[in-house]
């Protein structure tokens, strides 16, 4: 079934009331990717990109993270502090 709706502040309302078994569904809805103010749509964006989004300025490249420098680097830490 295709539904016409207006989009507004974070909302969408039909055009006509719809008779629904349910309150609330799940629905999924298609928006060309010209209608986005960047011009890219923002489906299937990684996490990494979502929160690079939120800090804006703040936002800078992070290595990945590499499980043998992370014992490397808890190694030193405790030879460090207790010795060798």
């Amino acid at each position: 079934m295709q539904i016409d709706a207006i989009y507004k502040d974070g909302v969408f309302r039909p055009l006509t009331p719809l008779p629904l078994k349910d309150r609330e569904i799940r629905l999924k809805i298609t928006v060309p990717d010209d209608l986005f103010e960047s011009g890219q749509a923002k489906e299937g964006i990684g996490m990494r990109e979502k929160i690079n989004a939120i800090l804006g300025e703040y936002a800078h490249v992070r290595p990945k993270a590499m499980p043998e420098d992370d014992r490397a680097a808890w190694r030193g830490h405790l030879e460090r502090k207790y010795g060798s």
